[in-house]
């Protein structure tokens, strides 16, 4: 199918997945979920290693120049400035550090509410409890934190190389994103040396996706299943976490919507996800123009106004 194809529908088990049809080699490695939970599936170690043999030097150098080729595609595209121009438009990483500092100014101000004398200032109680029971990141939460969750096969995918090469490009483009932490099971031992080269930090061990921020934090989760979103919603529903958390992923409208028609077994429901529906604001991204299709469709970008939360 050309490139100018639009993404299809398909329905899997419990949740529904959004992708497009793709050519051979920009498929990504299937073993990257599991199909019975949506889970990343654990595989410690990062997946299977390459054979380490004289091959692994051409591997490598197939590697470089694959992702270079494919951080240029991204880069140079309108889609990316698009996003960029997007971004920049909705505050999307200011609206995360600020709701970092106005979520520790609510719990300072519920923890002063039960008329207890405070012969401190306003301020340094704040700054007391905000660091002892939000949480201690926090303190240094001058910059936004990318987790970047079950983005494939950076040496057999396209669609993982372009994917991976967007949170790298955002990184450069904006001073206050911080570090880039990436993990999916099929990572080899070589593609996770060839991430930290770039400055990326690869998560060792599994977690199923239940991974508490505590400081501003993006995840980045390319065509991950509901459940693998629900995990991480779980993990951060709390209103001082979750309002300085956004999700760059599958819209979860179009999961609310896929529930409302195909009702599936309770074990299956993504209870955190449909339930904080009501709280998020959703914004569409334009990936129409980008020429790998299926790297980028379907994708919003998931926010959750502290207001609405509290």
């Amino acid at each position: 199918m050309s490139d100018s194809t639009t993404g299809s529908k398909e329905v899997e088990d419990e949740w529904t997945v959004v992708r497009g049809r793709k050519k051979r080699q920009h498929t990504k490695r299937s073993s990257s979920r599991n199909a019975d939970d949506g889970h990343l599936s654990c595989c410690r170690g990062h997946g299977p290693d390459l054979d380490l043999s004289s091959g692994k030097a051409v591997a490598e150098q197939k590697l470089r120049e694959k992702f270079a080729s494919s951080r240029e595609r991204v880069r140079s595209s309108a889609f990316f400035k698009n996003l960029v121009e997007q971004m920049e438009r909705l505050q999307i990483l200011e609206t995360l550090l600020a709701n970092g500092r106005r979520a520790g100014h609510k719990a300072c101000e519920s923890h002063l509410s039960d008329g207890r004398s405070t012969t401190e200032s306003l301020e340094q109680k704040e700054i007391e409890i905000f660091t002892l029971e939000v949480t201690p990141a926090t303190k240094s939460s001058s910059l936004v934190e990318v987790v970047v969750l079950g983005v494939g096969s950076l040496l057999d995918s396209e669609v993982s190389r372009c994917q991976m090469s967007l949170a790298l490009l955002l990184k450069d483009r904006f001073s206050c994103i911080g570090n880039i932490l990436a993990y999916d099971p099929v990572l080899s031992a070589m593609e996770c040396a060839f991430l930290t080269n770039l400055g990326c930090t690869p998560i060792v061990q599994d977690d199923k996706g239940r991974r508490r921020a505590d400081s501003p934090t993006l995840f980045y989760m390319p065509h991950c299943g509901a459940s693998l979103y629900n995990s991480v919603l779980e993990a951060n529903v709390e209103p001082w976490c979750v309002g300085w958390i956004s999700i760059l992923g599958n819209s979860f409208q179009k999961y609310q919507d896929s529930w409302s028609v195909f009702p599936k077994p309770k074990h299956a429901r993504p209870d955190c996800l449909l339930g904080l529906q009501e709280h998020v604001t959703e914004h569409s991204v334009n990936a129409a123009s980008f020429p790998c299709v299926s790297a980028f469709n379907d994708m919003s970008w998931h926010l959750f106004p502290v207001d609405k939360i509290l």
